[in-house]
C-alpha cells in the first residue's frame, strides 16, 4: 500500500487521514477521536518529507500507531453496540436531576414518558459519581437521598442491561473509548448522549431540570421532561 517515494508516501498518507478525519467528525463528538490522527510527527513528515533523514522509520511509526489507536476506537465501538445497541428499542439517559429528585426509575412508566416501547435506560458514569459525591457533599435530605439512590440501583445496575420493569431495561454506560472526564457534568452527560446516537435512532436526555433542558434544546437534542407529579417525597 505504501510504496514510491517519500513524497509519493507521504501525499497518500495525507489524503488517507483527511478522509478518515471527515468521516470520525460526522460519527464522534468526541474532538480527540480526530485530533489525535493529526500528530506532531505527521505534520513533521508530511511538510517536507525530503528533509526527514529517517523518514520511513517515523512513517511507519505513526502508520503503525494510528492503526493501533483506531482499532482499539472500532472495538469499543463494537463493544458498546453488543451491549447496547442490538435490541430495537430507544434509548433514555436519565440525567443526575432525575435519578435525585424524582420517584426511583422502577416506579415511573417510561414507556408513556418516550412514547415509545420498548426503552432502554442508560445511566453514565458521570451520574453515578455525582450521585456518590453528593452523600458527602450534599446537605440533609440530599446526603441522605444520595445513599438511598445508590442503595436502589446497586442490585440493577451493571455494564450488561437488567429487566427494570416491563419492556424497560437498566444499565450502566459504557464508554467508547478512555473517558475524559470534562469539567461540566451536563456537558458530559450531553455529549453521552450524541456518542449513544452513532448506535440508535431514537436516543433521549431525561430530566426535570430547566436548565438542562434548554441546553438539550439548543444543543438539538431529544429530551423527556419529568412532570412534578413524579417528583420523590422526602426520605
Amino acid at each position: 500500500m505504501w510504496s514510491g517515494s517519500p513524497w509519493d508516501m507521504a501525499t497518500n498518507y495525507a489524503i488517507g487521514v483527511s478522509n478518515l478525519e471527515r468521516s470520525l467528525v460526522r460519527t464522534f463528538r468526541d474532538t480527540s477521536v480526530w485530533q489525535e490522527l493529526l500528530t506532531d510527527r505527521y505534520f513533521q513528515f508530511v511538510r517536507d518529507p525530503l528533509k526527514n533523514v529517517g523518514f520511513l522509520a517515523m512513517f511507519s511509526s505513526e502508520v503503525d500507531f494510528q492503526v493501533e489507536r483506531v482499532e482499539a476506537i472500532l472495538r469499543q465501538v463494537e463493544d458498546l453496540q453488543r451491549r447496547v445497541g442490538r435490541q430495537r428499542s430507544a434509548i433514555v439517559v436519565p440525567d443526575t436531576n432525575v435519578l435525585l429528585h424524582y420517584k426511583p426509575l422502577s416506579n415511573i412508566n417510561w414507556c408513556d414518558l418516550a412514547n415509545t416501547q420498548p426503552v432502554r435506560l442508560v445511566i453514565p458514569l458521570r451520574v453515578i459519581e455525582e450521585i456518590d459525591e453528593k452523600k458527602y457533599t450534599g446537605r440533609g435530605t440530599i446526603a441522605d437521598r444520595a445513599r438511598q439512590v445508590i442503595k436502589e440501583l446497586e442490585s440493577s445496575l451493571g455494564a450488561e442491561p437488567t429487566a427494570l420493569r416491563e419492556n424497560v431495561t437498566l444499565q450502566l454506560l459504557p464508554g467508547l473509548r478512555n473517558r475524559r472526564k470534562l469539567a461540566d457534568a451536563d456537558t458530559e452527560i450531553l455529549d453521552n448522549r450524541l456518542d449513544l446516537a452513532v448506535l440508535a435512532s431514537e436516543v433521549f436526555i431525561a430530566t426535570g431540570d430547566k436548565g438542562m433542558s434548554i441546553r438539550a434544546e439548543a444543543w438539538g437534542i431529544r429530551h423527556v421532561r419529568l412532570p412534578v407529579e413524579l417528583l420523590r417525597s422526602n426520605p
